[in-house]
């Protein structure tokens, strides 16, 4: 009668080591041909390397597995990254508008406000004989309109509104039903 005793001490046999712990021969001698179980070793090494090697895959750390995460972890860290770095050129871009929109919007409220001014002594000048209440009154409504324009406030909702739907124009799938439409302006007065 042949014994199915292994002892632990003898030099291992990749058909026994297999039966030893549920693997199949072709299966040991791929881990013996990678260089994961040594050549002549015993049970009691190869079952200790075997074992570790279970360990460290079931805890996360073996090799390919390892590899994989790893390469997964550098995916996302780099998408995160980049999504970061398009936010914020996309929020210079809009500082660099807001900035040329101010500029332009600070000369033509100059050139406006000087025609505006304007008015009354073109008025005199060129009409002549005009009754001065006539002349207040037109000051009045100059004096009124540039009041107007000076109490404009944005409505910095909409433009955030727009912001969140040009995001999901770029991130869905086209462009936002929103796009061309312009935030609204509230006039105090």
């Amino acid at each position: 009668m042949e014994s199915n005793m292994i002892s632990l001490n003898e030099v291992a046999t990749q058909s026994g080591f297999g039966r030893l712990v549920g693997i199949s021969q072709p299966a040991v001698n791929e881990k013996v041909s990678d260089g994961l179980l040594p050549v002549n070793g015993t049970y009691q090494q190869w079952l200790n390397i075997y074992c570790e090697r279970l360990r460290e895959e079931a805890a996360g750390r073996s090799g390919e597995d390892q590899v994989c995460l790893t390469r997964e972890r550098a995916r996302l860290t780099k998408g995160q990254a980049d999504k970061v770095e398009r936010e914020n050129a996309i929020e210079n871009e809009l500082k660099r508008d807001v900035s040329v929109l101010t500029e332009v919007l600070a000369q033509m409220s100059t050139k406006i406000a000087g025609k505006l001014e304007a008015i009354p002594v073109r008025i005199k000048r060129e009409a002549g004989d005009v009754p001065r209440e006539a002349l207040e009154i037109i000051e009045q409504v100059i004096v009124d309109v540039r009041n107007i324009a000076y109490s404009i406030e944005l409505d910095w909702e909409s433009f955030d509104e727009m912001e969140e739907a040009a995001r999901v124009g770029e991130e869905g799938t086209g462009i936002p039903e929103s796009a061309g439409t312009v935030a609204h302006v509230s006039v105090g007065g």
